[in-house]
């Protein structure tokens, strides 16, 4: 496998940090090399189908809380 490398510093460690990006209303980390600080990515901090997936377990909760079939089956 091959090692990923900072293009700016060589590192090949990096982290993710919570970032505000001006006229952007959602939570992005940015991932970045934890040598230098320079930015390789960016990414939602929560991504679409992590909250879809929560979102249906709460309405089966809910519906089973009420004798009622509501969500998806994902089985």
């Amino acid at each position: 496998m091959t090692v990923s490398n900072c293009i700016k510093c060589e590192g090949t460690v990096f982290e993710a940090v919570e970032v505000t990006i001006e006229g952007v209303d959602r939570a992005l980390f940015a991932i970045q090399c934890t040598g230098c600080g320079g930015v390789v990515s960016v990414v939602e901090k929560h991504d679409s189908a992590s909250m879809i997936h929560q979102q249906n377990r709460a309405l089966i909760f809910v519906g089973q809380q009420f004798g009622m079939k509501l969500g998806l089956d994902t089985e």
